[in-house]
């Protein structure tokens, strides 16, 4: 991948090492900031990616909220980051698409999730809501 500043994007994954680390301070409150990764143009990573936040939603039925344990940057998330995928970004994107995460809170809807529970994650945030019948 060209132009990819190798120590940039390492000073990025450890300054923001909370979103691929174990969470060792878990809690069932609900967090009322949601911390986030998102891009608004295509380039080198180390360059365009940011670290935002935004108010925790309520969820609606058959919705959990997920605190995330891991998610992997894989190489597909740095090339279309970078506009070098096959498909291209529609913008503003969070990257990331697999993770880890545990069941903080669940809004049953026939099938019940207790906090707690381990599954998929979303993208890389440090909270995300999921479709409770894809955990």
């Amino acid at each position: 991948m060209k132009n990819f500043s190798n120590i940039k994007v390492l000073a990025l994954i450890l300054a923001y090492s909370s979103f691929a680390m174990a969470d060792h301070h878990a809690s069932s409150k609900h967090d009322s900031q949601v911390k986030y990764i998102s891009y608004s143009q295509l380039g080198n990573p180390a360059d365009v990616l940011e670290v935002k936040t935004e108010a925790s939603s309520a969820l609606n039925s058959g919705e959990v909220r997920v605190k995330v344990l891991a998610a992997p940057i894989n190489p597909s998330d740095l090339l279309q980051i970078s506009g070098n995928y096959g498909v291209a970004a529609v913008l503003p994107a969070r990257p990331g698409s697999e993770g880890v995460g545990r069941v903080t809170e669940s809004i049953s809807a026939g099938k019940e999730l207790k906090s707690g529970t381990v599954g998929p994650s979303c993208n890389w945030q440090h909270l995300g809501r999921r479709d409770s019948s894809s955990c």
